[in-house]
C-alpha cells in the first residue's frame, strides 16, 4: 500500500511486507536476519509463518508498529493463486491472496527514493484488502500514533 499510494511508509504502519516462496528460502532469510543482529518476534513464526524483524530489541509493545520493521511471510503458489502457506493465517486474513498473473512477472515500485520489486499489478489486491485504497484512512491504526490522529 505504501509503495503504490504514498511511495513511502504509511504514517501509521512502518513495516515492509516481504513474501517468500518455499520453506528453505524462508528459513534462509530468518537465519540471515537473526545472524545479522536483527531482533525478531518468534511467536508468529509457527502460527502464521511470519517473522517480524527490526533493528532493535523486540518488546512486544503496541508502539513496535511505529518503528521500521520487515515482515517476512511464507507463501505458496497453488492453482494460479498466491496465498499464505499457513492455514491459520489464511483464516485470519481471508482477503490476503492474489492471482499469480497479478504478481508475476514481478514489477517495480518506487519507495522512499528506491526502486523495489513487487507485484506486477497490485490494484486488485489493494482493492480487495482496503476498498478505496487510494484515499488514506486517518482513523485506522494505533490510537497513540499522533500522525494518525491529526
Amino acid at each position: 500500500l505504501g509503495s503504490c499510494r504514498n511511495q513511502k511508509f504509511i504514517p501509521h504502519d512502518y513495516d515492509v511486507d516481504v513474501l517468500v516462496f518455499g520453506v528453505n528460502q524462508f528459513l534462509e532469510v530468518v537465519h540471515k536476519m537473526a545472524n545479522d543482529g536483527f531482533g525478531y518476534n518468534r511467536d508468529a513464526m509457527l502460527i502464521n509463518q511470519c517473522v517480524k524483524f527490526n533493528p532493535f530489541k523486540w518488546d512486544d509493545s503496541r508502539t513496535d508498529c511505529l518503528k521500521p520493521t520487515l515482515d517476512v511471510f511464507l507463501f505458496r503458489c497453488e492453482g494460479g493463486k498466491i496465498e499464505s502457506l499457513s492455514a491459520v493465517a489464511r483464516e485470519r486474513w481471508p482477503r490476503w491472496w492474489d492471482l499469480e498473473e497479478n504478481m508475476f512477472p514481478i514489477g517495480e515500485h518506487k519507495f522512499e527514493g528506491m526502486t523495489l520489486k513487487g507485484a506486477r499489478k497490485p490494484e486488485d489486491f489493494l482493492e480487495r484488502m482496503y476498498g478505496d485504497w487510494k484515499t488514506p484512512d486517518r482513523t485506522w491504526g494505533p490510537k497513540d500514533n499522533m500522525e494518525v490522529n491529526r
